[in-house]
């Protein structure tokens, strides 16, 4: 009994030395943790390697998009631009330059020497010349009467807004409600600094 109890202590001994020396294991991670799972995969891993690639073509995608967009934008953007300056050049051209004369618009060209008749259809002058304001509007008109072939005729400058209310300018004529004595009695008109030249009294009745 004795030696039996000897080799059960012995055989405790050598079993508890042997646990001593054998090594820890190390304790796995808890299931979900993301870092400790990547942690244990090496360099050659397919799953590593297809979550890399899906990543990868995923910030692609993204980049393509988001240039994609902004040419978009630059494009309409160069569009709208480019759409402004023309309606700003048409706008302009409009503002600047008239292509036709109105229905209520007149030449001068078309009246210059012309009689000027009153509202009996009787000639009582001719138009020698305009005045004109510093704001290119007309002040007067200048009315020659009397004289023979512009010799010895009498300028008369009539207020422009009196030959509106007596009278008018359309495209081929102009009416005044005066009578040629009304104008022969009336002041003559001088022209600063000069009192020949010019187009007042050049022409002849036409």
């Amino acid at each position: 009994m004795k030696c039996i109890s000897t080799a059960a202590a012995v055989l405790l001994l050598a079993t508890a030395a042997q646990a001593q020396q054998s090594p820890q294991v190390q304790q796995s991670s808890p299931p979900g943790n993301a870092g400790s799972s990547l942690g244990t995969r090496g360099p050659g891993d397919p799953g590593a390697m297809r979550a890399e690639e899906s990543n990868r073509a995923s910030r692609d995608r993204t980049a393509q998009t988001t240039q994609g967009q902004m040419g978009t934008q630059g494009t309409q953007s160069q569009k709208g631009t480019e759409g402004q300056m023309r309606d700003s050049a048409r706008m302009g051209s409009s503002e600047r330059f008239r292509q036709t004369q109105g229905p209520d618009q007149w030449l001068v060209a078309n009246l210059w020497n012309k009689n000027v008749y009153n509202s009996s259809g009787e000639s009582i002058g001719n138009l020698n010349d305009l005045v004109i304001d510093k704001d290119g509007r007309i002040a007067a008109v200048v009315v020659g009467v009397g004289g023979f072939l512009g010799l010895g005729e009498k300028n008369v400058a009539v207020d422009y807004n009196h030959l509106k209310q007596n009278g008018g300018i359309s495209p081929d004529r102009v009416t005044l409600n005066m009578s040629k004595e009304d104008l022969s009695n009336a002041p003559s008109f001088q022209r600063r600094g000069s009192s020949s030249g010019g187009m007042m009294g050049g022409s002849t009745n036409r």
